[in-house]
Formats: C-alpha cells, structure tokens, sequence
C-alpha cells in the first residue's frame, strides 16, 4: 500500500498545523472512491479559505447595546445579510426588550463582546482588560445561551506607547477565547497585540453614515474593500458598521446600503462567530491523505465546535480526477463539505460565590486559588454521570500562560472532584494593579445534553502597592501668571490652590485621566496643568515612554520622540509638567521598579 502525505497547498498550511491557540482538537476521516486506481493516485484534497466557492465573507459589525440594533437587524434580515451585535450590559436592555438577544440572533445573526463597561482599554489596568472581556462573555452566553468568540474593541482603540499595554489587551482577548475580529487590526496587525499568525480572523469594517448614510460614499467604501485584492488574501472578509445611531430618513438609507451589498452569489453572508470558526479551522487544520486501490482516505485534525464557538463545516477543494462516492462525508459542486461530529453547549449559566447555578442546578462548581494554583471543585448532586469533563482556566496578563486546560472523562453521581492547574505570575510592577480575575469554563455532557458551566474568582488589589500616576498628580488652572518652568523644579512648594478631581475607575498605574469637582473645569476649553512627582534611585539617564507630546521636566523643556524621552534624573525627587484638561488622558512609565511615583 502506497501512503500520501499531503499538506494544505492552498493556505500554504504545513501538514502538522499550529492550533496556536491549543484549541481541543478531534479527528474525523472521510474516504473518496474513484473510478480507478490511477485515478486516485493523481487525486488529492486541500481545505477552502471560505466555505463552498465563495470568494468574500460579508459580515456586519454594530456596537454597544442599544435597542436601535432590532430596526438595524430588520433591515439586515429584509436582505439576508448577517452580522454579529456587540454588546456590553447584558440584563438591562430585557427589562424593556424581553426578546432583545432572542431577536438579534434570528436569521443568522450572532453577539459579540464589547467589554462590560465600554472603557478606552488602553488608559485601564491590566487585570480590567481581561475582566472587561471574561465577565462580558460569561454574561451574555449565559444570556443568549449561544456561545461567543468574536470582539470589537470600545472606541477601536488598543494602542499605546508602550508595548505591555497592547500586549496585555491582546492577552486578554486570548484568553477569552477570541477568534474573530472587524477591528482595527486589519488585515495583518494583530502581532502587534502578541496574536500569533492565523488565530485571528479579521474582517474590514466600514461605515457609510452612523445617522444618515451617504450612499455615495457608501459605493466608495464598498468598491475599495471588496476590489483590494491584497488585503482579501490576507484576510476575505469585509463588514458594514458602526452604530445604530440612525434618523428616520437615515434608516431609509441604510436599507439601501444592504441592498447594494445583498445577493452576491459568490459572497459568504455569515456573522462573525461562524467566520472566526471557519478560518481558525482552515488554517489550522491537520489533513493526512493516504491512498489505497481506487480510494482516497483523508484523515482531519480539527478543533471542537465548543472550542471555536461556531459549528460550521469544513470544505475541501478535489484537485485532480472527480471522485464517484464519498464515505462520510458529502460532494457537491463546491467540493467536500465535513460536517462536525461533535456539538456546541446547549445550556449555559455561571455559578454563584456558592458554586450554585440556576440553569445547571445539579453541578456545583468553585474557583479558588492558593499563591501560583488554582482549584475548580466540581460537585455533582445528580444521580446521573457527569461525562467528558472540560475545564478551561482562563487568566489574566499577570499570569504567564493566557489559558491552562484539564480533562476528566467523568464523574458519577453525588461524587465531587478537585481539579489544580499551576503556573507563574509575573512579577512587573505594571501588572500588580488592579483586582485580580480569574475565571473556568467547564464544558461537560450529562445523559444527551452538553453543557458550559463558568465560575470566576474576583480577589482585592495588593495592600501598601506604590503610588500610581494618577495618586501622585496635582492639578492647577493654568493662566498667563503661572511661571510653569519654576513649577516644574522639584524643590518649588505647590502654595497655588490645587484642583480637587476624581480620578477615572480602574486606572492603570501609568495613567492619568480624571474629571474635576467643578463643571466649569470639566468643559474642552478649560485649561489645566498636571504636576507629577516621582523619586529615582540615581542620576543615570534613562528612557521614559509616555503619550505626552512635551512635557516640563525639572525645570527644563523636552519633546518626545515617537513616544520615547531620554531624561537624566536626579538622584531623590523629581517633576514633571504638562498640560493637560478633564476627560483627556496622560500616559508616563517609569523605566524600573528602581522609579516610584510620589506626593
């Protein structure tokens, strides 16, 4: 017998793919029968970028939750278009719309995460870019009972001075389980968020209008994305956006703009969690041919349903002579659809502090953790087996590795298990801000049914941490009179009035953005200056990263270069200043723990 190994030609995929994401994987085998042995020698099969024979997937992408999104949808659904709704607040849209997610997601239509809270990410901590993203998801699977892969940054924003903030942002999203994004990273960015290659699939999103779309400019946009051939080989997708924010006569044009993007024939109209499964799967998928006689016998490694957060069929291009039959799986004109074998979680819900759930009242599940381990225990109160047991740890930047897995086959009737991971936190003193989350997602079969229980773990902040920018930053209204040069001297006492202000939830360490006790300071053209103080260990010169342009620093003038200042301090004290108002963020890192901000 004659074996063939042959790797993905098409997606330039090796034949033992990457699974960056470690993605729990299964295997399938199909058999192709030809009409002779020479026949099925020449043949082999290699996986489709996008299903059957499309050549685009068209999506859309409309943020936040806002009960404007169902005349969006009707207009969607009118055109057969799909796309995903990113959400925030999970419960107080039903208290007004009951069927709100039940209505978003007829006709094909999905929800995204969009963060609890809709912070600008970059300005919060560490521990909040992934409580931000882990609690959104927990929420509204429970809610929707339909699980979640696909995010869509608040205010598309991500970017930062300084590496560990992306880094930690994009960590996060990892660890939720992110795949699929219509997001600023497109096509080929999301290195900068440490993604590794072909874990993010991405989609270019496009607005004609958020009130009153401009259809002129709608042919524009539509024109550029769906003809630049560069980016769609990178990444096939583009999406209509932003936000359902439309007039009467705006929603009158929107309905046009669906009109001009629907019954494309060879355009894959799906949302955004079925396009993240489907191309985390075909570049990540494990294919091995072996030939034998008149048959082709394939063998594919592929991730769970559970784990992509879709279930979508996987398809594969014939290259060389037709096949006549094919033993579990389907021809078509397209090619070779796979269908899963395996199912998504029918019912999910997250337990109490108590480990009870509402939804899945026969499974109790707690997180808790001891210094660098964590314990999810698991106590079945039913008489029936709890099967295939999944556990997925879930962890913040602060930790190492962004999720750890553990498998159990079962556990019988009334019995409890104990389940540990371990690994390092890390010790940067960025990291040790904010509340420390943590969270698990058990995925689990009890008699027919599967299910997705989560429990998470929400701990208090480092007592006695040194101070943060924010702490340290007096503010002055800044007029004609203040001599800022002799401010900025770190010997100079602050004997002018300071301005009481509140400092913004869940700063990061780095960061200063606050709103004053005085409306009339709050407003644009109120004119503030930032004084922060902070203590160096010695006078060596050492490079600063921050967002400020220019800055006074002991007295003396520099301008940043492309976010970077070389400064030499002085041993003891020293003082920054700048200009600054309320609503408006500063960034300033210190170079080392040997640096510390101070009153």
């Amino acid at each position: 017998m004659k074996r063939i190994l042959i790797s993905i030609f098409s997606l330039g995929i090796s034949l033992q793919a990457a699974n960056p994401l470690g993605f729990r994987e299964y295997t399938q085998t199909f058999t192709l029968e030809y009409p002779t042995e020479a026949d099925a020698k020449q043949a082999s099969v290699s996986v489709k970028p996008l299903p059957q024979s499309y050549k685009i997937a068209v999506s859309s992408r409309w943020d936040d939750t806002s009960p404007n999104h169902l005349k969006t949808h009707a207009i969607m659904t009118r055109h057969k278009v799909k796309g995903t709704f990113y959400c925030n607040d999970a419960y107080s849209i039903l208290k007004k719309f009951p069927n709100y997610f039940t209505t978003l997601m007829s006709d094909g239509s999905s929800i995204g995460l969009h963060t609890v809270s809709h912070p600008r990410l970059p300005y919060v901590n560490s521990f909040e870019h992934f409580r931000e993203f882990m609690l959104n998801r927990i929420q509204l699977e429970t809610v929707t009972q339909s699980p979640i892969n696909s995010q869509a940054l608040p205010f598309c924003h991500w970017q930062s001075n300084h590496p560990i903030v992306p880094l930690s942002i994009g960590h996060a999203m990892m660890a939720v389980g992110v795949i699929s994004a219509p997001d600023v990273f497109y096509p080929s960015n999301e290195d900068k968020i440490g993604y590794p290659k072909n874990a993010l699939a991405q989609s270019k999103f496009f607005t004609p209008g958020d009130r009153l779309p401009d259809i002129g400019k709608m042919e524009q946009l539509l024109k550029s994305v769906s003809t630049n051939e560069k980016d769609l080989a990178i990444q096939p997708s583009f999406s209509m956006a932003l936000h359902s924010w439309h007039t009467p006569e705006g929603l009158e044009k929107l309905d046009v703009c669906y009109k001009m993007i629907a019954d494309n024939p060879d355009w894959w109209y799906c949302n955004q969690n079925e396009y993240g499964a489907y191309r985390y799967e075909a570049l990540n998928t494990t294919v091995q041919q072996t030939q034998a006689q008149n048959k082709l016998t394939v063998t594919v490694t592929r991730c769970l349903p559970a784990e992509l957060g879709a279930n979508v069929p996987l398809w594969f291009q014939l290259n060389g002579p037709k096949p006549t039959k094919a033993t579990n799986a389907t021809i078509t004109q397209d090619g070779i659809e796979l269908k899963h074998t395996r199912q998504l979680p029918e019912i999910f819900d997250a337990a109490d502090k108590n480990g009870d759930s509402t939804k899945i009242p026969f499974a109790k599940l707690k997180l808790t953790r001891n210094n660098n381990a964590w314990t999810a225990s698991l106590n079945n109160q039913d008489i029936l087996p709890l099967e295939n047991l999944q556990f997925t740890f879930r962890f913040p930047y602060a930790c190492e590795k962004h999720t750890i897995r553990k498998d159990a086959q079962a556990l019988g009737p009334h019995a409890s298990v104990s389940v540990s991971v371990t690994q390092q936190i890390k010790q940067d003193a960025f990291l040790k801000y904010g509340n420390p989350y943590y969270a698990v997602q058990l995925d689990f079969t009890r008699g027919t049914k599967n299910y997705r229980l989560y429990a998470d773990l929400a701990e208090h902040q480092q007592p006695e941490l040194p101070l943060t920018m924010a702490q340290a930053a007096k503010l002055l209204i800044d007029t004609d009179r203040l001599d800022l040069k002799a401010l900025a001297q770190p010997t100079m006492p602050i004997s002018i009035d300071t301005v009481p202000f509140h400092i913004s939830k869940n700063n990061g360490p780095t960061t200063l953005i606050f709103n004053t006790k005085e409306d009339k300071l709050n407003k644009e053209n109120a004119k503030l200056v930032a004084i922060v103080d902070f203590i160096a260990q010695n006078d060596k010169p050492a490079e600063f990263i921050t967002s400020l342009p220019e800055i006074i620093f002991n007295g003396e003038t520099f301008k940043a270069t492309k976010g970077k200042l070389t400064l030499k301090p002085k041993t003891g004290r020293n003082r920054i200043l700048f200009k600054t108002q309320a609503g408006k963020a500063a960034q300033f890192f210190l170079p080392d723990d040997s640096f510390a901000f101070a009153k």
